[in-house]
């Protein structure tokens, strides 16, 4: 019996052996790593890119965002976020003369700069008539929008009790031009002393009215030698000092200008990176009736009305730009009825194109020039030499009815692929068209000069 049983035994142990064989054995080699060791799955590469509205960018046409330029040897700046940081201000000495540029003028380039308040030096000149006139036209041009146009604060250098008091009286106790003041801690700004040694001291009221920095060694307002050194002045408020410096009265030789305007931009903002703008597709239809256009967000206006040195043919005062998926349209307006183009006007309501980064590239950075030549609702689209002439690549369509010229470009000639992103000027009447610096001063040219605007879709 008990060899029987181990016989049994024996048997049952064998078989179990011989199924377990059916058993897949996983070959040595392959490894499987736990969750606690050093090797981790690749992530993919985040999306970067930051999306603002329209509205934060274009500000319905009252922005210096878009606002971007290049000197001529392609230093330039491009388009900024926009930036709430009221600590970050700058401002420059308005030099007043009267052989000077028309004030509208100046406040449209100082407005374009980025510039947030002017200071009359009334040291040696406190007559109203260094002043009157520039703080009505910065009222004046409140009323019209423009809440980035510079504001007006006052610089005495040295203690004047006097000086301070006939400010207080005759233009701050009156109210006078209230919209054009400046102000810095909810108080109008001067520049000047509280008190002198052995002077008479100003009364509480004046020192309770304005917020007083000081000329020199003020902790909260640096006054710096040039717009380069802003860089070092991160967080505070800078007057720059201008009172030697032509920076807007010789087109010529603009340079002083641009870099303004550049070292400001670096100062106050940062440039578009990974940003885009949230923007529409849009196709508009080239027809009379242009309501399709009160969608577009993405809008330009001048800062107030023009200022040349002749009579303006078709004073341009507002544009807009969208695009489809093939196209780029341009709604262009002027304040009364467009004059058509004459015989041989290669000069009529040109909208002058560069594509994608700002930099010296066929005729002082744009590549491209519309309406050359347009007639019966075709226009063309020269592609731009570096000496002004240029070569037809292809044509578009207009629609011209009353003050507004409708355009449309296909993206290609332009080489544009997916969503545009332009930078652009309009242009009509310039009398010296292939001198850049002649589009600050004669016919209108929108913006002005080497400015240009950015459309970014």
């Amino acid at each position: 019996m008990r060899r029987i049983i181990c016989f049994i035994l024996c048997l049952l142990f064998v078989i179990s052996v011989i199924s377990g064989c059916d058993t897949p054995v996983t070959p040595e080699t392959e490894t499987y790593p736990s969750t606690t060791d050093a090797v981790t799955e690749k992530e993919p590469e985040a999306d970067n890119t930051v999306y603002i509205s329209s509205k934060e960018y274009y500000n319905n046409g009252y922005s210096n965002n878009y606002i971007v330029g290049m000197d001529k040897q392609g230093r330039g700046f491009d388009a900024s976020l926009p930036k709430t940081d009221k600590d970050r201000q700058a401002g420059v000495f308005y030099n007043t003369s009267d052989d000077g540029m028309p004030i509208r003028r100046a406040l449209q380039l100082l407005t374009s700069a980025g510039i947030d308040f002017i200071c009359f030096d009334i040291s040696k000149n406190s007559s109203e008539t260094v002043y009157a006139a520039v703080m009505e036209e910065i009222c004046s041009l409140k009323e019209q929008g423009w809440d980035e146009v510079p504001e007006a604060a006052f610089y005495i250098g040295e203690y004047s009790a006097g000086t301070v008091n006939g400010l207080y009286e005759n233009v701050y106790k009156k109210e006078l031009y209230k919209d054009a003041w400046y102000y810095r801690d909810g108080k109008p700004l001067i520049v000047a002393y509280k008190a002198g040694d052995g002077a008479e001291d100003l009364s509480s009221e004046i020192t309770g009215f304005f917020t007083f920095r000081l000329p020199e060694n003020d902790p909260e307002l640096v006054i710096a030698a040039n717009s380069g050194e802003l860089k070092e002045y991160e967080g505070k408020a800078a007057l720059i000092d201008t009172r030697e410096v032509d920076l807007l009265n010789n087109e010529k030789e603009d340079d002083p200008y641009i870099t303004l305007c550049k070292d400001i931009k670096e100062y106050k903002g940062e440039y578009f990176s990974e940003t885009r703008v949230k923007s529409t597709e849009i196709s508009i239809p080239m027809i009379e009736d242009t309501t399709e256009w009160n969608k577009v967000k993405s809008v330009f206006k001048s800062v107030g009305r023009a200022y040349t040195q002749g009579e303006v043919r078709n004073n341009i005062y507002e544009i807009r730009v969208t695009e489809s998926e093939t196209h780029l349209f341009f709604y262009i307006k002027t304040d009364d009825v467009i004059a058509p183009q004459k015989e041989n006007d290669s000069g009529w309501m040109n909208i002058f194109i560069g594509t994608g980064e700002l930099e010296l590239k066929g005729w002082c950075g744009y590549e491209y020039v519309i309406n050359r030549g347009a007639s019966n609702g075709k226009t063309t689209v020269d592609k731009l030499n570096e000496d002004f002439t240029a070569q037809t690549v292809g044509e578009g369509v207009y629609y011209l009815s009353g003050n507004i010229l409708q355009v449309k470009i296909p993206k290609a000639l332009l080489g544009i692929e997916g969503n545009a992103n332009i930078y652009f000027k309009v242009a009509d009447g310039i009398e010296h068209p292939d001198d850049i610096t002649d589009y600050y001063v004669t016919g209108r040219s929108l913006p002005m000069g080497r400015l240009s605007y950015r459309y970014i879709g």
